[in-house]
């Protein structure tokens, strides 16, 4: 039996509230490859970050037109978003040339920097 991944759809759902008050956003996206298209692993990867980050552009698009969110706050939640995607694509990149082993390490390392800021 084999598997191939035809379409991708990613949900995302934000909310900023406490005890049933401020605001929740939800959009969802999705993608479908080409009939003759055969996605690699790492493109379905690939593709699922940039329709997360895409997804999460237009909540925080749409928080700015509505005068949820400022534009200076837009800009500077854009900023740190295109960071922290390119960090993480970087991550992905480097364990593509690991083992299960150095993968794991780099896990339990990352995790015990987390815990140790608390």
């Amino acid at each position: 039996m084999s598997a191939e991944i035809t379409s991708m759809a990613v949900s995302l759902d934000l909310s900023d509230k406490q005890y049933g008050n401020g605001t929740n956003s939800f959009t969802s996206i999705s993608c479908k490859w080409g009939e003759n298209d055969t996605p690699t692993l790492d493109e379905v990867m690939d593709r699922g970050i940039d329709l997360y980050f895409t997804a999460w552009q237009n909540i925080l698009v749409n928080r700015t037109a509505t005068s949820q969110m400022t534009v200076a706050d837009f800009k500077i939640a854009i900023g740190s978003g295109i960071a922290r995607i390119e960090k993480v694509k970087q991550i992905l990149n480097k364990i593509k040339s690991m083992n299960t082993d150095e993968v794991l390490g780099m896990v339990r390392t990352e995790k015990a920097k987390v815990e140790s800021k608390g």
